[in-house]
């Protein structure tokens, strides 16, 4: 199959691989920066509200918790896609990292001076 890039074509470079075009590898490194973040963040806040939360309440309480995510996702769903119309996408990005980290520095925060149960239920919600 002549024309089909492989892995071993030389001169190529990683994003031409995937069919990235020059003009969009700084977009997409941006995109695969920022997941890759989220990813390790999510991955770390998860398992800590998971224990403090199931610590605190037991399996029993998963019920309201995903009652209250579906409630919380629908709010911030909506509030994101009236940002997306007035910001650029690199300024909704950067808000968007800015507003995840103040909100775990706060939990994190909060936590240092109280075992809350409420946090631990609102951990649980927000990850």
């Amino acid at each position: 199959m002549s024309g089909v890039p492989t892995m071993s074509t030389p001169g190529k470079s990683v994003w031409s691989r995937f069919g990235v075009e020059p003009a969009e590898q700084r977009g997409a490194a941006l995109m695969l920066a920022h997941s890759a973040f989220m990813g390790f963040g999510t991955v770390f806040f998860e398992t800590a509200a998971s224990a403090l939360f199931l610590g605190q309440f037991g399996a029993s309480a998963l019920p309201s918790v995903y009652l209250a995510a579906a409630a919380l996702s629908a709010v911030t769903g909506y509030a994101y896609s009236r940002l997306q119309n007035r910001l650029s996408f690199p300024a909704l990005m950067t808000a968007t990292l800015v507003s995840l980290l103040v909100v775990v520095a706060t939990v994190r925060g909060a936590l240092f001076f109280t075992q809350a149960a409420g946090l631990f239920f609102f951990a649980m919600v927000f990850y």
